[in-house]
């Protein structure tokens, strides 16, 4: 369950906050697939938007978001603190990163979801769009949410 001590920042590249969450993302989204982040995975982090989500000042969880040309947000890189898992802080998330993007005229979010965690996007309303496909060795589905 979310407590009221956490809460969501905007963050940038230089903070200590950014760091914790490359750690989070690194630890939870690309180890367990052998994978370390390179040059250019870095380098796409800094047209980026990203958000943290803080219990007591420490980072449990972060998402990036990246405007899109035809107007819509895309949502990646979504990864929660392994202690954190199963209190809904990647939906909490997910509807912070909602919130802002809507607040930007977004209409629509776009994302890539590993197929191990579709569902979890089904139930906050998001459709998959076409056939699964392969993204970093695994099986993906483009998903979106109009707003």
């Amino acid at each position: 369950m979310l407590e009221s001590s956490m809460s969501v920042q905007e963050i940038s590249l230089q903070s200590g906050d950014y760091k914790a969450a490359l750690d989070i993302r690194e630890r939870v989204l690309r180890k367990p697939l052998g994978m370390t982040f390179t040059d250019q995975d870095l380098a796409e982090d800094q047209n980026d938007i990203h958000f943290v989500i803080k219990d007591a000042g420490v980072v449990a969880g972060t998402v990036v978001m990246k405007p899109m040309s035809d107007g819509n947000w895309r949502l990646r890189q979504l990864a929660v603190e392994p202690k954190y898992q199963g209190q809904n802080i990647g939906g909490f998330l997910t509807r912070h990163c909602e919130g802002y993007a809507r607040s930007k005229g977004a209409k629509k979010i776009v994302l890539h979801s590993r197929l191990n965690v579709v569902k979890f996007y089904q139930a906050m309303n998001y459709i998959t769009i076409g056939e699964e496909f392969y993204e970093v060795g695994i099986p993906h589905f483009k998903m979106e949410k109009t707003l």
